[in-house]
């Protein structure tokens, strides 16, 4: 039994202690059952408000609030994400901004519930919340129930609390600035991948609003703790929040700090890691070394698995775009026709659609300087899977060539139109008179 039903037992047993206010509170969560068949459960959703405006302000708060905090405790409601959701403005019912304190107990429960849409709808409601608390009630009442959360057995409460400091840590005082750092420490070393993730997930947020001392000390620390961890998501989280951490840094600082950290993923084990940097890989960015990146690449093209290469020629085609033609010709062209003939055919069509890009982004001089002479070569083949993707590839050039036809000068269309009706009829006449066994 819950401790808000033995309080009213005992209360039942003398009854000369209760009074109009609890009754009609008790009513209310009695009215409330809905019946399944399976569970006595609650909703209480659609009349909470009503019954705040009925009990007060007062009674609200030391009444209602509590009793919804043990009825949340003993899952005795349902709608879980509605509550959330109407406590998170339910301050106007408890007192206004002054006693929202009091809504921190039961949207922590919530906030440890095994669903993630109620844990959710709890953390944006807690950060509704704590942006109109006082400082000395964010002191004095959240940064308490922070350290609750952080060091709980609820795993749940500790993925939800991950959330919180960025909302809070630029508004208190540095002793609690530090307290704040330290729990988040507590859930960053926690024994369970899932909370790990969760705090390598929120460390760029932290680093927004943290200082720069505070980030040599504590938050570069951390990443680099969360990029050699063992589980691959934490490594993956930790390599997205170091490429977003770079961006607000200044150059000195982050090749000092933070390019070391994107080096050595550059070299992970787990190729959903080594995407990452792909993927991340922008002008923007401190310029990694060249030699490295085009390893990482090269080894998504030759990966046994599809799906990988697959990922290597969409952001081979990005990288290709960003760098320019110089850099494309030198490092990435050999890998790109690779991806050409690849033995998928979704590889394939997602060169052909790189193709495309790079045709209109280098121009078609480049195209028939470079691309048509490869296109030719592969018409002579009798590979199956070359001669798919000279067709296709012969598909693509007259796509891009139809668009931007007008634009050429008369040499290069009659070169282009000759050397696609050669292409073509070679292409025809090998397969009639010289079929694959």
């Amino acid at each position: 039994m819950c401790d808000v039903e033995e309080s009213w037992e005992s209360a039942h047993a003398d009854f000369s202690i209760l009074d109009d206010d609890l009754i009609f509170i008790y009513s209310f969560f009695e009215s409330s059952k809905t019946y399944d068949f399976q569970e006595d459960r609650l909703d209480v959703n659609s009349n909470l408000k009503l019954v705040a405006d009925k009990l007060g302000v007062k009674n609200t708060r030391t009444r209602l609030i509590p009793f919804l905090t043990n009825y949340i405790i003993a899952g005795k409601l349902t709608e879980l994400k509605e509550l959330a959701l109407i406590l998170g403005d339910f301050e106007c019912y408890v007192g206004g901004p002054k006693y929202a304190h009091v809504l921190l107990s039961p949207l922590e429960e919530l906030a440890g519930c095994k669903s993630s849409d109620v844990r959710m709808a709890a953390v944006r409601s807690l950060l509704a919340v704590a942006g109109i608390m006082e400082v000395s009630d964010l002191e004095a009442y959240f940064i308490p129930m922070i350290a609750n959360m952080a060091v709980n057995d609820q795993c749940a409460k500790k993925w939800s609390v991950c959330h919180l400091f960025s909302a809070v840590y630029l508004r208190v005082d540095p002793e609690y600035q530090e307290n704040l750092m330290q729990y988040y420490y507590y859930l960053s070393s926690d024994t369970l991948p899932s909370v790990r993730q969760d705090a390598a997930k929120c460390l760029a947020d932290l680093s927004e609003v943290a200082q720069l001392p505070v980030i040599v000390t504590n938050i570069i620390p951390r990443l680099a703790q969360f990029s050699a961890d063992q589980n691959e998501h934490v490594r993956t989280l930790a390599l997205s929040s170091a490429i977003m951490i770079s961006k607000r840094l200044d150059a000195i600082f982050t090749e000092q700090k933070i390019i070391p950290i994107i080096l050595n993923s550059i070299e992970d084990r787990s190729w959903g890691v080594r995407l990452t940097v792909v993927k991340n890989i922008t002008k923007d960015m401190v310029t990694l070394p060249e030699d490295r990146l085009i390893c990482c690449l090269k080894a998504f093209i030759i990966n046994d698995s599809w799906e990988i290469r697959n990922a290597g020629a969409m952001h081979l085609g990005t990288l290709a775009v960003q760098m320019g033609i110089t850099f494309f010709e030198e490092y990435l062209k050999q890998a790109f026709y690779i991806l050409l003939v690849d033995s998928k055919s979704a590889v394939q069509c997602t060169a052909m659609e790189v193709l495309k890009t790079l045709v209109n982004e280098f121009g078609m001089e480049w195209a028939q300087s470079s691309v048509v002479p490869y296109l030719i070569n592969l018409s002579y083949t009798r590979n199956t899977y070359n001669k798919m993707a000279f067709l296709s590839f012969a598909k693509v050039c007259a796509t891009v060539i139809c668009i931007r036809f007008r634009s050429l000068i008369m040499n290069t269309r009659e070169n282009l139109i000759q050397i696609f009706q050669t292409a073509i009829a070679r292409e025809w006449y090998c397969s009639a008179f010289f079929p694959e066994k």
